[in-house]
This record gives structure tokens, sequence and C-alpha cells, in this order.
């Protein structure tokens, strides 16, 4: 049995509830950061080699 189903109805049931949502949302904030950085890289070496160049 999951912790879902041993707190169902037990005080503890909206505290893991949120900690789960919390959970999700920083899956996706991370995955989002990831996405980010990996798009900045050509931003970045251009703007290196223009450095150099200038």
């Amino acid at each position: 049995m999951s912790i879902y189903g041993q707190t169902k109805g037990t005080e503890l049931e909206k505290q893991i509830a949120q900690l789960a949502t919390g959970e999700a949302m920083g899956g996706m904030m991370y995955y989002a950061m990831a996405r980010f950085a990996a798009a900045q890289k050509p931003l970045l070496r251009s703007n290196r080699e223009e450095i150099k160049y200038a």
C-alpha cells in the first residue's frame, strides 16, 4: 500500500498531497531550467566568438 492509501482520511492527508504537488512542480521547474540552459549554449558560444574577434 502506498503512503497515499495509508494517510487517507487522516490529518496527514492534506500535507502529503501538498508535498507531492511541490515535488511535481519542482521536477517541472528543473526540466524547464535544463531546457533553457541547453538553448543558451549556442548563444554563449557565438557571444564568445564575437568578443574574441572584436
